[in-house]
């Protein structure tokens, strides 16, 4: 893969992150909070256009990946179980079963740069999957404020039961297991780069609600 043309997009999507933080902390944050699920999707694109080895094995993670992580939320909201008792409002756009469709590519997002991230390390499997596991964890970490700030969901009594982490751990790392065991080493120039985007963007949009 050329590393200029994934030189010019990292560049291209933190332009776009950028005007995203500054967007949502202005006068036009109603405006901003609606293309939120549009930067999921571009964000998705760029990242799996990027993966070098494009088999169809990638393809059936990418399905399995959005509709496991779809329908353990759509659990999550009508039972409480395994994150604990939410409910998600309007941000992430259209609904089925009170969860929106977009939450499944937010899973895909994630799981796939942790695991590529990962898939560096000359470790087995397993162990590579509790590294990348907890990298969506920190993820998880800094999305949380953010996400109750800017409408995409909230917790009952406005409170984050550890539950929620332990939850997010356990099935990220079962995600990663499928992952590795689906998608075969391969390189992603934008895995890591998308990654710290992504974190950057939530801890300086988190900052800025506390200040």
């Amino acid at each position: 893969m050329n590393l200029n043309k994934a030189n010019k997009a990292t560049i291209l999507l933190a332009i776009i992150y950028l005007v995203g933080i500054i967007g949502l902390n202005g006068s036009w944050q109603a405006v901003f909070r609606l293309l939120t699920p549009f930067n999921l999707l571009l964000t998705a694109a760029v990242l799996l256009f990027f993966h070098e080895d494009k088999r169809n094995s990638l393809g059936t993670f990418g399905l399995l990946c959005m509709l496991l992580g779809y329908s353990v939320e759509v659990l999550g909201v009508k039972t409480g179980f395994p994150f604990g008792n939410y409910q998600y409002l309007t941000t992430l756009g259209i609904k089925l079963f009170d969860t929106p469709l977009m939450i499944g590519v937010n899973w895909l997002i994630l799981t796939y740069a942790c695991g590529m991230i990962a898939h560096r390390f000359p470790v087995p499997n397993w162990q590579k999957a509790l590294v990348a596991a907890a990298l969506m964890l920190f993820m998880d970490v800094v999305i949380e404020p953010f996400a109750i700030e800017h409408l995409l969901w909230a917790w009952e009594g406005n409170v984050i039961p550890i539950q929620n982490y332990v939850a997010w751990y356990g099935i990220s790392f079962c995600l990663l297991l499928l992952f590795y065991r689906l998608v075969p080493q391969s390189e992603n120039p934008l895995a890591l780069p998308i990654y710290i985007l992504l974190f950057l963007f939530f801890v300086f949009n988190n900052a800025l609600i506390s200040s």
